[in-house]
C-alpha cells in the first residue's frame, strides 16, 4: 500500500467510514498461546484446541477465534483487541495458554490490555513455564522457584502442571488476591511435551468457551452455541 494512502486510512474520518462499531466490533477473543518449541507449520496441541475453539466463532457473533506464538508483539494484540472493542462494554477475554506461552505471552498481553483499560476475563495455563526478561537467565525456567504472576486485571485462572520432568509448571499467584482468582493447579501425569494435549485443559478451556457463548446468546440474537465436548 501507498505511503500516502495508508496516511489517509489513518485519518479519523476515514477510518470512521470503513469501521462501524456496531457493525465490526468483536465482542469476545478466545486467545490461543502456543510453547517455545511450537511451530505454526508443524501440528500441536496448541493448534487442535484452536481448531476446536473455532466452533464457537460463528459468522455474525462477535467472537474472534486467535492462535499466536508466546513471543507476538503483545502490544500490537492489545492494540488490536482495543480498537475493536464494543462502544458499550468491554470486550469478554479468554486466554488458554501452553508453556511460554502461559509464562510469558499471558502476563505480557495481561500489562499490555491493563495499558487500555481492559481485562482478561479467563486464563487456563497447561504446564506454565516462567521465563525471564534476560535472555542470559532463561535457564531460570528449569528451576522450581519462579513463580508466574497474574496481573491485576486478571479475574479467573486455572492451571494444570506436571513433575514428571523438566520444564514443569511453575506456581500461579495474583499479583492481588482481591482482584484475581486463581484455582488450585491439578496435577497431571504427562511430560511436558504432552502438556499441550492434556484432555483435562481441553475439557476446561471447551466449557469457558461454551459458557461464554451461552451469555452471548441470552444476551443477543447470536446464533445458538453449539454444545461443549467437555458437556
Amino acid at each position: 500500500m501507498h505511503p500516502r494512502h495508508l496516511a489517509d486510512l489513518r485519518a479519523p474520518r476515514a477510518r470512521s467510514a470503513i469501521y462501524s462499531p456496531a457493525r465490526h466490533c468483536i465482542r469476545r477473543w478466545h486467545l490461543v498461546i502456543s510453547g517455545f518449541t511450537q511451530r505454526e507449520g508443524r501440528p500441536d496441541g496448541s493448534q487442535l484446541l484452536w481448531s476446536m475453539l473455532r466452533q464457537y466463532d460463528v459468522g455474525g457473533n462477535g467472537t474472534s477465534t486467535a492462535l499466536r506464538p508466546w513471543n507476538s508483539p503483545w502490544d500490537d494484540f492489545a492494540e488490536l483487541i482495543w480498537r475493536f472493542r464494543p462502544l458499550d462494554a468491554a470486550p469478554e477475554i479468554h486466554v488458554y495458554a501452553y508453556s511460554w506461552g502461559a509464562g510469558w505471552g499471558f502476563p505480557r498481553l495481561a500489562s499490555e490490555l491493563a495499558k487500555r483499560s481492559l481485562a482478561i476475563d479467563t486464563a487456563v495455563l497447561s504446564d506454565p513455564v516462567y521465563r525471564h526478561p534476560l535472555w542470559s537467565l532463561s535457564w531460570l525456567s528449569l528451576l522450581s522457584l519462579p513463580r508466574v504472576v497474574a496481573p491485576r486485571n486478571v479475574r479467573e485462572v486455572w492451571s494444570f502442571f506436571q513433575r514428571e520432568n523438566r520444564p514443569a509448571g511453575h506456581q500461579v499467584v495474583a499479583a492481588d488476591p482481591a482482584c484475581t482468582i486463581v484455582h488450585a493447579g491439578q496435577r497431571a501425569s504427562a511430560t511436558h511435551a504432552y502438556m499441550d494435549d492434556l484432555p483435562a485443559y481441553y475439557q476446561r478451556s471447551l466449557r469457558i468457551a461454551s459458557e461464554a457463548a451461552e451469555r452471548g446468546y441470552r444476551k443477543s440474537n447470536d446464533p445458538a452455541p453449539p454444545r461443549s465436548e467437555a458437556d
